[in-house]
């Protein structure tokens, strides 16, 4: 099923739905489902891109158990972009990009093949923003079943947003980005993704880093890590 199929199929057994009490009618959401048809046929025609894939840092796919047959229809869709990257991912994930893709061709350059979630893939896609060769994920999320790694995904989505780095958590979001995704690289602009070429950060980490070195400090002086850094005395004046 084509991403226009599933959107289509969605406006269709939504009849009862928020966008049907606010007035919209079933006419009005198949036009809406015929145009994001209509663009989505445009998005993912073939390119060519100004950043060879060795230029960029990887990009992460992962997906939930009960995400994977979105996830499979997402990579299908926006193949044309997503191999201009260097894609890392769990092992499903990438055994579907190898699947659709194959192994032979040149041109694509597939990053680490991580293992399975609850088995350490997410701590191994976090390390891979630690060294600094992770510019983007798409983590298709179950938010409806519970996880025995929990604590990995929490950790993996804590460090993207500490890496500032660009995050998708769904389809909707993932495929907005490919907009931005093509654009950038068909432009060979990295003002438009820079996650991908440079370390970043959340505004947040700088403030954590100064109380670590005020920490710090305390610790060398004696004195408590908690205790409040010493204020500078002004000269009385004269």
């Amino acid at each position: 099923m084509s991403r226009r199929q599933s959107f289509a199929m969605q406006m269709h057994t939504q009849r009862g739905g928020p966008a049907q009490r606010r007035g919209s009618t079933f006419v009005e959401r198949l036009s809406l489902a015929q145009a994001v048809g209509s663009e989505t046929d445009e998005v993912t025609m073939p390119f060519h891109s100004k950043f060879a894939p060795t230029e960029m840092r990887q990009l992460a796919l992962v997906a939930h158990n009960h995400m994977k047959p979105a996830m499979k229809q997402f990579i299908e869709t926006y193949s044309e972009i997503l191999k201009k990257f260097r894609i890392t991912g769990t092992q499903t994930t990438m055994k579907m990009c190898k699947s659709m893709w194959g192994e032979d061709d040149p041109s694509i350059h597939y990053g680490l093949t991580c293992t399975s979630g609850p088995l350490g893939g997410d701590a191994q896609i976090a390390a891979l923003m630690c060294m600094e060769d992770l510019g983007g994920m798409i983590f298709f999320v179950d938010p409806l079943s519970a996880h025995p790694h929990q604590a990995d995904i929490d950790s993996l989505q804590r460090l993207a947003n500490c890496g500032n780095i660009i995050v998708c958590c769904n389809p909707a979001s993932a495929s907005s980005m490919m907009y931005t995704l093509r654009a950038a690289l068909t432009k060979g602009s990295r003002g438009m993704i820079p996650s991908f070429f440079e370390t970043l950060e959340s505004p947040a980490v700088e403030e954590y880093k100064h109380q670590q070195a005020v920490a710090l400090a305390n610790v060398i002086k004696g004195n408590s890590p908690s205790a409040p850094a010493p204020q500078a005395v002004e000269p009385a004046p004269k």
